[in-house]
């Protein structure tokens, strides 16, 4: 079994940062140009935590936030262009709001709840493209199963 091994999926990882009770989204600049978690793709040989906590200092500006339990694994593309994803959700509570410093690629930040999501205030989805409500409603979920496993979290 020679030769090249042809890929079939580039990594990316997103971290749902949540405090009290609110979910920390970022604009894209680009299509989709959604709200959406801090994440974005791996880099070569890099380990998915520390590219995850890469990817929230570059994108918000927050350091040494906590990574949680992987909430879900996705697979597909978040839009036309992009190649096949597996994508890894975690679950970054943090104790205490901090000040979010955007990069060039977002143009805005809300601290959310789940309510806000639901009514599209700070819309998830461009048409087909970007991630699905029942995504943020298992996060919340978990979130509130944290919380209460975890009293001294707060």
């Amino acid at each position: 079994m020679g030769g090249l091994v042809k890929l079939t999926h580039a990594v990316t990882v997103l971290g749902y940062i949540f405090c009290q009770d609110q979910l920390l989204l970022l604009k894209r600049n680009y299509a989709p140009r959604i709200y959406a978690p801090p994440g974005g793709r791996l880099l070569i040989n890099e380990p998915p935590m520390m590219g995850l906590q890469r990817e929230i200092r570059e994108e918000s500006g927050l350091d040494q936030v906590p990574i949680g339990p992987i909430m879900y694994l996705w697979h597909g593309r978040f839009h036309p262009r992009s190649p096949q994803l597996l994508c890894a959700g975690y679950l970054c509570p943090i104790p205490r709001f901090m000040p979010v410093r955007l990069s060039h690629e977002h143009s805005a930040y809300a601290w959310t709840t789940l309510d806000e999501i639901q009514s599209a205030r700070f819309p998830t989805m461009d048409g087909p493209w970007g991630i699905e409500l029942s995504f943020y409603q298992s996060a919340f979920s978990l979130y509130r199963d944290y919380r209460i496993s975890h009293p001294d979290s707060d």
